[in-house]
């Protein structure tokens, strides 16, 4: 049970962080540039924020894993271990 505590709190640990980052960024976009500009300036960071969620857990499975990243499973795998009991 102890593992099951520490993923969730780091879960919840980096999340509050990354919220943190984005609320304090949009008003900084908004601000820095021509007032026209602000709102496809936080529209842009925005697409790159959901990019980057989609392929930061491929790039650290290859980066930190060793997994073949063209595997889909075994990213799964990589992330969700069979023995996990989560997904029991």
């Amino acid at each position: 049970m102890t593992n099951v505590l520490q993923a969730v709190l780091t879960k919840v640990s980096l999340t509050l962080q990354l919220q943190t980052l984005e609320v304090s960024a949009d008003p900084y976009l908004s601000i820095c540039g021509p007032p026209r500009l602000s709102e496809f300036r936080l529209e842009t960071a925005q697409g790159f924020q959901a990019i980057g969620s989609v392929i930061a857990p491929i790039v650290a499975a290859h980066a930190f894993f060793n997994v073949d990243a063209s595997d889909p499973r075994s990213l799964v795998r990589t992330f969700f271990p069979p023995n996990n009991p989560i997904l029991r």
